[in-house]
């Protein structure tokens, strides 16, 4: 490996870095929308659980808006496609 002036040694990334990025990218290509469901309409369906139900014990609006989330984020996944 050549130096470069005042930087060192160019060093190639690690291995493991590279297979752990690339199995994280491979995994949120192929399940990117449970997690897309999981996350983005269960915080969704949880803000509005908590404004339309103000007196509900917020961990089970949370737990059932992250249910719902999931399943609509499961059905998208198994169909292909949102709508």
């Amino acid at each position: 490996m050549e130096a470069t002036p005042h930087q060192g040694p160019v060093q190639a990334p690690p291995r493991f870095a590279e297979r752990a990025i690339g199995a994280v990218i491979a995994h949120s290509e192929k399940w990117g929308a449970v997690w897309f469901g999981l996350v983005f309409w269960g915080s969704v369906l949880a803000a509005a659980g908590r404004r339309i139900l103000p007196d509900a014990n917020s961990l089970v609006v949370a737990i059932a808006a992250s249910a719902i989330g999931l399943a609509a984020g499961i059905v998208a996944h198994v169909r292909g496609a949102w709508l």
